[in-house]
């Protein structure tokens, strides 16, 4: 599991410049068209084991490929481009304007006088992104030196068909004939080098409707054939359609971003979104505020010099013009979660965000009064992350029997520092609220056997498409005892916490490490993955492998539930209190009481 901070990437900016909005309603069989390229795509890419398809640029075979389907509406026409497009790359794909029967077998035989001819196909350990550090990895069997990633694999003749629109149908092979210099049948090779031309002048970061389309017809093959929460998807057909008319009436990138996040939105996926760097940076106010009871309500002040009208416990009636409500609502459609908690933190916070100076209007109540007041988005998202989302000290010493760490802020290092003072005291508080820095070691010390869960992180093994017939590869954390500690553990946690947090409870949880304090986490969890798209410098994220708890139960779209439930209240905030904090004190004072959880 990595244990880096992806959260943050939550927050990047969606802004940019203008782009001229092309057609409000484009012809339903021009949407056909981009739905049936779409789904040949994804087939070819990821399951058509060729050599010719390894040698191209896939971004750009997109845009290409939508660029060549876009105005063809007899089904003689679809048919002919449908096989001249893909068979550069992919001469035994098969397309008809009939259905193919139950039980299809591709009709290509293996090469006449070749010996030592082998077999290939595609092996998905989840699914190879643009992050060489990360767990996922794809390969062609028998095309590298030890490649092959796990046993199973799929057999000559066995293929995919498809119905790609109301007059054209798919067949492709996932099994072809290789020998050591190449796999059979070749293409013409006159064909591919003029294939490879017509890429070379694709931009892969271009704003135009095709690129735009590119990106959502790649973003959705993924999902659909390597997205391991398929209980979570609701509407995925539907989506697809609905994202490509949007792209027609999106007159920014920023606008575009915003289709690409909802259409992740339907995947309810906590790690889902969309970003991109050639969109102007993040900045927000020095402040902070959440969404209670339906109420929106100042929580946090952080610089009293650019935040000179507003007080803490002050209550947000209207955003830029808009109920404060009716604006979280809206945010929260571009928000993909696998909880209602956690969704409505990502859209309370997005609010929160624009461009460098730019203004929020705010209609607050306070002491009987409405007043309009305006702040200045001026601190940088880098700055904001680093010195405002965890306000709490590293850590602090409660009274002679109970110590406080923030286990966002403090290292293993430094907690390994502490241990003169923590054995010492009868009860650590331990703050998860935000995200842990690298520290889980922490637990080994109350570990009172190694721990032997090795099973709740489970990467997906893929060779068909659609996400059929998967098989997975199991791991955990195999934490080991070490010198024990005595103090007794009380975890504050709340809708915050998330994946490598959730982790770091789910230890907890699972061998009874202590009480739990505060609000259900997000319930998201497992290593995301990350893929570039193309346009404006574009990257998707979503989690790439199953998790769940250490027993084998639920994680995402749960998370870990507190023993004690407490929730900030409004007046706690005007208050200036901790309630969350303040109940794992008064755990540790009455300990006796609680410590049957």
């Amino acid at each position: 599991m990595l244990l880096k901070r992806n959260l943050v990437l939550h927050f990047i900016g969606l802004f940019g410049y203008s782009l001229n909005a092309i057609s409000v309603n484009p012809p339903q069989g021009e949407i056909d068209n981009y739905v049936a390229f779409c789904k040949v795509y994804g087939y070819v890419r990821y399951f058509h084991p060729t050599d010719e398809a390894s040698e191209i640029d896939w971004n750009k075979f997109a845009v290409w490929g939508i660029k060549k389907v876009k105005n063809l509406s007899e089904k003689d026409k679809l048919l002919n481009c449908f096989n001249s497009t893909f068979e550069p790359i992919a001469p035994t794909v098969e397309f008809s304007t009939t259905s193919y029967p139950e039980n299809y077998k591709p009709s290509y035989d293996a090469p006449k006088n070749n010996r030592n001819l082998k077999t290939t196909c595609w092996q998905h350990f989840g699914v190879q992104g643009i992050d060489s550090n990360s767990p996922y990895k794809s390969v062609r069997t028998n095309r590298i030196s030890e490649s092959t990633l796990f046993s199973e694999t799929v057999k000559i003749h066995d293929c995919i068909t498809d119905k790609l629109s109301e007059n054209l149908y798919c067949m492709v092979p996932l099994c072809l004939y290789i020998s050591d210099s190449a796999t059979f049948p070749k293409s013409d090779p006159t064909m591919l080098n003029r294939l490879k031309d017509d890429l070379k002048r694709i931009n892969p970061n271009d704003t135009t409707l095709e690129n735009k389309i590119a990106s959502v017809v790649i973003t959705w093959n993924l999902v659909q054939h390597f997205y391991p929460y398929r209980e979570k998807m609701d509407n995925w057909e539907q989506s697809l359609k609905d994202a490509i008319v949007k792209c027609y009436t999106d007159s920014t990138p920023a606008d575009f971003i915003g289709t690409l996040n909802i259409l992740l939105s339907h995947i309810n996926d906590g790690h889902a979104f969309a970003s991109s760097k050639a969109l102007s940076p993040i900045f927000l106010p020095a402040m902070d505020w959440k969404y209670i009871h339906d109420t929106l309500v100042i929580s946090e002040i952080f610089d009293t010099k650019t935040i000179t009208d507003l007080q803490v416990g002050d209550v947000v009636l209207d955003v830029d013009g808009v109920s404060a409500g009716a604006k979280i609502k809206e945010a929260m459609k571009a928000k993909s979660a696998s909880t209602l908690r956690y969704k409505t933190f990502l859209a309370v916070f997005s609010l929160l965000k624009g461009e460098q100076n730019s203004v929020i209007r705010l209609r607050i109540f306070r002491k009987g009064e409405v007043k309009q007041i305006e702040v200045k988005r001026v601190i940088s998202m880098p700055f904001y992350w680093q010195h405002y989302m965890s306000p709490m000290q590293k850590y602090k010493e409660i009274n002679d029997s109970t110590i406080y760490i923030n286990f966002s802020k403090a290292s293993i290092t430094f907690i390994d520092s502490l241990s003169p003072v923590i054995g010492k005291k009868k009860f650590v508080i331990c703050d998860l609220r935000g995200y842990p820095n690298g520290n889980h070691r922490f637990l080994s010390h109350f570990l009172t056997s190694d721990d032997t869960a090795k099973s709740w992180f489970q990467i997906p093994q893929i060779i068909f498409p659609n996400y059929e017939s998967v098989r997975y590869s199991l791991s955990g954390w195999n934490l080991k005892k070490t010198a024990p500690w005595t103090s007794k553990l009380i975890f504050i946690i709340d809708q915050e916490v998330v994946s490598y947090g959730e982790s770091f409870m789910s230890i907890v949880e699972n061998y009874k490490l202590g009480i739990i304090v505060g609000d259900s986490t997000a319930g998201t969890n497992g290593n995301m993955n990350a893929f570039n798209l193309p346009f404006n410098a574009t990257v998707i994220k979503f989690t790439g492998m199953n998790a769940t708890k250490l027993n084998g139960s639920k994680l995402v779209g749960v998370g870990i539930v507190p023993n004690v439930t407490i929730k900030a209240t409004i007046e706690g905030i005007k208050g200036h209190k901790d309630e969350m904090l303040d109940k794992a004190i008064e755990i540790s004072s009455h300990y006796e009481k609680y410590k049957g959880y």
